[in-house]
């Protein structure tokens, strides 16, 4: 029986505008070269993937009753994906996603989903306490389930998101999560957030760096740097975080070593960053072994660095 997975956050109708990069300080865009309205979102974002996975995946979120919101729950149920979900009266999140070819995102919301929409917890209490796994992300809504969460003594998988050190908005979010990922984009010192997380008693804490990989540190105390896949080649970096976290808690279902659960979410954000998508339309079981076997001891197209590590790491295991 597949392990069942509970997401919980925001989802968004995206228009994605894919340009050449512009400085920083201009906002207007002369000219694009391709641009296409997709489903967004941490919360899709995650769902597709761990589906993809073979989990039994259901997501909470958030949507207006409009066009917008029934073209996310047809893109959902087509994915196979169980949707509960509660009213937003601001309508459904719609944003422009303006993507260049090196990576760089810049988003201009059209509809702001409202800060704490009222959410019927009763419909939540039985799918939780049947969960295998609770994936919490960082939308202010998800604050308020956080204690049927605990009532039930699970483990929370947070994805902190583009966390700020010492910003409280993610206080709760931080304090009730076992496992956690963020993007290290404002962490300057990320060796000092990894320690500070692990004298609070956390599991595993992983920082992303996009292009520059990840680190990582266990509760025994490991610290694991992991090198992003360079033979991957960049189409839409959007999603990517959710696919890594995706394929760390695949890995860590299957009972394997945290860091072959980091290589294997490594390889999945890899081939979400080669597609169009939130997640790689051929993304399997079977695909993950086979670019796991691969990248790691065959080398891949150009990643001979990573296949020496691997093997490395993995006869010192």
């Amino acid at each position: 029986m597949a392990d069942k997975v509970l997401v919980l956050a925001n989802s968004c109708i995206s228009t994605m505008v894919y340009t050449y990069p512009v400085p920083e300080a201009h906002i207007q865009i002369d000219s694009n070269f391709s641009a296409n309205l997709t489903v967004g979102c941490m919360g899709p974002g995650k769902a597709f993937n761990l589906k993809k996975l073979g989990f039994d995946t259901f997501l909470h979120t958030v949507l207006g009753s409009d066009q917008p919101g029934r073209r996310i729950m047809e893109k959902l149920d087509y994915e196979g994906i169980r949707l509960i979900y509660d009213i937003d009266p601001a309508g459904t999140n719609t944003h422009v996603n303006i993507m260049t070819v090196d990576g760089r995102r810049s988003s201009v919301n059209i509809i702001t989903p409202t800060l704490s929409p009222e959410i019927d917890l009763s419909r939540l209490e039985p799918i939780i306490a049947e969960s295998d796994y609770i994936a919490l992300n960082v939308n202010n809504y998800c604050r308020h389930v956080i204690p049927m969460i605990k009532k039930y003594h699970r483990n929370i998988w947070c994805d902190l998101g583009d966390f700020e050190v010492g910003n409280p908005y993610f206080d709760d979010f931080a304090e009730a999560a076992t496992h956690i990922t963020m993007s290290g984009i404002y962490i300057n010192d990320q060796e000092a957030v990894l320690e500070q997380f692990m004298k609070k008693g956390k599991t595993l804490v992983v920082i992303t760096n996009g292009a520059e990989g990840s680190v990582a540190v266990t509760d025994s105390g490991e610290h694991i740097t992991t090198p992003a896949i360079k033979d991957y080649q960049l189409v839409d970096s959007n999603g990517a975080g959710d696919s890594f976290f995706s394929g760390l808690l695949y890995g860590y279902s299957k009972g394997f070593p945290i860091r072959k659960s980091l290589e294997i979410a490594t390889i999945i954000a890899g081939l979400t960053v080669s597609s169009i998508e939130l997640f790689n339309r051929d993304l399997c079981e079977d695909l993950v072994s086979a670019e796991y076997e691969r990248v790691y001891f065959h080398g891949g197209t150009s990643n001979k660095v990573n296949a020496a590590y691997a093997r490395q790491a993995h006869d010192a295991d």
